[in-house]
């Protein structure tokens, strides 16, 4: 009975977790280049060793086969696709790791799935991209989001001990429907979030010329950390300077593959700095409204002031999240983004921004298309 069981547990094993390994590849290069994204492995890690520990209590409170764990499986299903059909990373790990856990529910019963259902839990903070969406909506309380899941992951944790020591079953459907409810309710409020901040008439700027008023450019060479972030889509760099000031100009193509367009504030605390402020500003250019996602962030010793937008020919906007709810590959979009220090006060810094797009505005583009296209290898 028990060789049967161990067989039942190595077949839900096997078969269960082939869509998170299908992922797997995409995880460990996030890992690789996204420092935020590393503390995922740890979690990863746990989980092992949490599954580790649970095994003897779940072997021995093994059932037959489950059909019922159809109730998870199927929903898990659904997200693994419309993930896919979205391409949405994240979404297409948690639909994998449900479905993972809802076929060791298949084969051993829902006992044994529900006493190692915390250690999924804890897999789930391996998903790539969670800490910053974490840190992004903890709002005013502006928390790391590595400090959420460190508190999930001891939550998590605490009701693993309390299934191992006790077994205390709940009503299966109660389960899978408050899960499949809490899923629902999070999908409607980050949708919400991401169509929060208005969208406004497209807004491409003509910022290649040389000259913008008291402002004189010149062009720079993407780097090799532009090509970590951005990938091969084309990017265009420009350094503005008058008497006094300076103003980076960052214009990136959109291409094919949005995974290789990230929230702004992302890269700056990949790249080592630290956000002190962001939000949605108004900004009125010669009579174009225009949102900009504002941030304020430090590195060094030095503040410097960001102002982020996308724009396809269209309409504009500057919530990432919109952005990405907003884009398709058959739609070309730029992604815009200016910066300038803070020596002078954050008034003179918005005044310098609002007036090279003022000048590069005049002669405004009607979409943007890149000099020059380069190939996928």
């Amino acid at each position: 009975m028990m060789a049967r069981r161990h067989l039942r547990l190595c077949l839900a094993a096997a078969l269960g977790f082939i869509p998170l390994a299908v992922k797997m590849p995409y995880i460990v290069q996030a890992y690789l280049n996204s420092p935020l994204d590393r503390p995922g492995l740890a979690f990863g890690i746990l989980f092992l060793l949490a599954a580790a520990v649970a095994t003897p209590k779940v072997l021995a409170r093994a059932a037959g086969w489950d059909l019922s764990a159809l109730l998870a499986l199927l929903p898990a299903l659904a997200v693994i696709l419309a993930g896919m059909a979205k391409d949405i990373h994240a979404v297409t790990i948690v639909g994998a790791i449900t479905f993972a856990w809802a076929a060791l529910w298949l084969a051993l019963g829902w006992r044994s799935a529900y006493c190692i259902a915390p250690a999924f839990a804890i897999l789930m903070l391996m998903t790539t991209s969670l800490r910053y969406w974490l840190g992004y909506f903890s709002g005013p309380l502006c928390l790391d989001g590595i400090v959420i899941m460190a508190a999930i992951a001891v939550v998590a944790g605490t009701w693993l001990a309390a299934n191992l020591l006790w077994e205390t079953t709940p009503s299966r459907e109660l389960f899978c429907f408050s899960g499949i409810v809490g899923a629902v309710l999070l999908a409607v409020a980050v949708h919400e979030l991401s169509g929060m901040h208005a969208t406004s008439p497209p807004f491409i700027p003509d910022i290649s010329r040389a000259s913008l008023d008291n402002y004189l450019g010149s062009e720079l060479p993407a780097t090799e950390a532009d090509r970590r972030f951005y990938g091969d889509n084309d990017i265009e760099k420009y350094f503005f300077t008058d008497d006094v000031s300076i103003i980076h100009v960052l214009a990136v193509h959109c291409g094919d593959d949005v995974h290789q367009i990230h929230p702004t504030s992302h890269c700056l605390r990949t790249g080592g700095w630290d956000v002190l402020d962001e939000k949605s500003q108004h900004v009125s250019i010669n009579s174009n409204n225009l949102v900009v996602n504002e941030i304020v962030a430090a590195q060094n010793m030095q503040q410097t002031l960001f102002w982020v937008w996308y724009s396809n020919d269209e309409q504009s906007t500057a919530s990432f999240l919109n952005f990405r709810r907003l884009w398709t590959p058959s739609r070309p979009w730029a992604s815009f983004l200016l910066q300038t220090g803070l020596d002078d006060g954050l008034d003179a810094a918005r005044q310098r921004l609002h007036d090279l797009l003022a000048a590069a505005s005049k002669n405004p583009k009607m979409t943007w298309a890149p000099r020059q296209h380069r190939a996928k290898p």
